[in-house]
């Protein structure tokens, strides 16, 4: 049971979901392809595909029964949409919070005056 479950399941998936859905017009092109050989019995199967597939024929007789060959027009059924919604804003720590009463001074301070640096390396002096 659980076999004939999974090949239910599959075949609907392949059928419904993916391109395998035009094997099943085969029948159309065997009995496209019958038509071809009661009009000129030389016709052969590989110049059958040949014409149909390969050369664009201008003279399209029958358009509504070319179409129903396989591979020949794609079905858009089936055409996934999805849908992202927009993410909300959220975090998981409390934002900081930064001090604004405080002046900085980008400038540097030096903790020495100058004097008594200089003094050190001060040339020699006459007099």
């Amino acid at each position: 049971m659980r076999k004939f479950i999974a090949i239910f399941f599959l075949s609907v998936y392949l059928l419904a979901f993916t391109e395998a859905r035009q094997l099943l017009k085969l029948p159309d092109l065997v009995g496209h392809y019958i038509t071809h050989k009661h009009e000129d019995p030389g016709t052969s199967f590989y110049s059958f595909l040949r014409m149909h597939y390969l050369e664009s024929h201008g003279k399209n007789t029958d358009p509504e029964n070319h179409t129903k060959l396989p591979f020949k027009v794609h079905d858009l059924a089936f055409a996934p949409a999805s849908i992202i919604p927009p993410a909300k804003a959220f975090s998981l720590l409390p934002k900081p919070v930064i001090p604004q009463d405080r002046s900085y001074s980008i400038f540097y301070i030096e903790p020495f005056s100058d004097e008594y640096l200089s003094s050190v390396f001060r040339p020699p002096s006459i007099g």
